[in-house]
């Protein structure tokens, strides 16, 4: 699907002064450059993808934050899923008043892509070219020197990922007194921990960033990440703990935003009113684990057939504590089905039906 071209107006000045945006144009697509850094640096350059649908309520708070990034060289990539409200005009008119050192792309799809937003972010990933990728979403914030402590443990620690903590805030930008992890408590991040649990202290999606390197490897544009396991954060840090590990930055780096259109299903289980609404939610939850463990299962089996001498003893070791899982979260979704089956006279729960339409019994 093509990409629309944006009449963006250059700021006036010098052309080749640094700092003033250009707009260019790529072979075959129409897409805006609006700044594009050429100053030598001996640190690596540094990708965000910014994606957004239907969030002009935050989308220029989210922006200004990105844009203000202290982390050089950084290259930021804005890509707007065919809004129906005003989110591209207010990234345009943003990014047409920027004057930083940044190089800044927007992609602007007439069209929603589709995938729940998982074909948007790939086409800004295909857009980047930095050694480490962070991607983030449209309704949150960025501390200004998010990206460049997260790169700072990148290159000291040499891990695949880095993730940072959050403190969490309303639709009003006002703090709520939450974080999403204390930050004085030392985090398990292991292989182990994420194979015998299903999560670890290190998958948050929202705040992480992640190597080309383990992107390409696991194939993240192909096969890395199937459309029904939904969030692709369990399976990152999964993919992360396979090569160089990772590592948590327990200072909160960012603001990640509470409102009612969260896919996370651990912040909607803290939002949900009733008690049945919980249970469909932590149906959903115990089913999403069972589905990733068994992918997990799929993936060690099929890496240990490509390159035994790095994962056959992995697979061996691990695949014992994903039957562990598997079992574990079976379990949990029998037992959440009876309740709601027995408490509530529900059989089958359908994910289209609006939270209105389930009564507490």
């Amino acid at each position: 699907m093509g990409l629309c071209l944006l009449k963006c107006h250059v700021l006036r000045g010098p052309r080749n002064c640094a700092g003033v945006p250009k707009v260019g144009t790529f072979l075959g697509e129409n897409i805006n450059i609006f700044n594009k850094s050429t100053k030598a640096t001996e640190r690596p350059l540094v990708s965000v993808t910014v994606c957004s649908y239907n969030q002009e309520k935050y989308i220029l708070e989210c922006a200004e934050s990105v844009l203000a990034q202290t982390y050089t060289p950084l290259e930021i990539i804005f890509s707007d899923d065919g809004s129906s409200d005003r989110t591209a005009e207010i990234i345009e008119s943003c990014l047409n008043g920027y004057k930083g050192s940044h190089s800044v792309v927007f992609l602007r799809h007439p069209h929603n892509l589709g995938g729940k937003g998982k074909e948007n972010f790939l086409t800004a990933y295909q857009k980047s070219s930095g050694q480490f990728v962070v991607q983030f979403c449209a309704d949150d914030v960025m501390l200004p020197t998010m990206i460049e402590k997260m790169a700072d443990v990148w290159l000291a620690k040499k891990v695949s990922m880095v993730t940072v903590n959050a403190e969490y805030i309303g639709q009003d930008s006002r703090l709520l007194g939450k974080q999403f992890r204390d930050p004085n408590k030392t985090p398990e991040i292991s292989l182990d921990a994420i194979a015998r649990d299903g999560v670890n202290d290190a998958v948050f999606g929202a705040g992480m960033g992640c190597t080309r390197e383990l992107l390409e490897y696991f194939d993240y544009a192909g096969n890395a990440l199937p459309a029904h396991l939904g969030a692709a954060d369990i399976m990152l840090t999964f993919y992360a703990c396979l090569l160089n590990g990772c590592e948590v930055i327990g200072t909160p780096l960012m603001k990640y935003r509470f409102h009612g259109q969260q896919g996370s299903g651990s912040i909607a289980m803290e939002l949900a009113e009733s008690e049945l609404r919980k249970l469909v939610l932590e149906e959903k939850i115990w089913a999403s684990h069972l589905a990733h463990a068994i992918f997990m299962r799929e993936i060690l089996d099929r890496y240990a057939a490509k390159d035994p001498s790095r994962f056959e003893m992995v697979n061996k070791r691990i695949q014992s504590l994903l039957v562990h899982q598997v079992v574990m979260m079976s379990t949990r979704l029998v037992n959440v089905r009876k309740q709601l089956f027995y408490k509530h006279n529900i059989a089958e729960i359908q994910p289209h039906v609006p939270e209105s339409e389930f009564k507490d019994g």
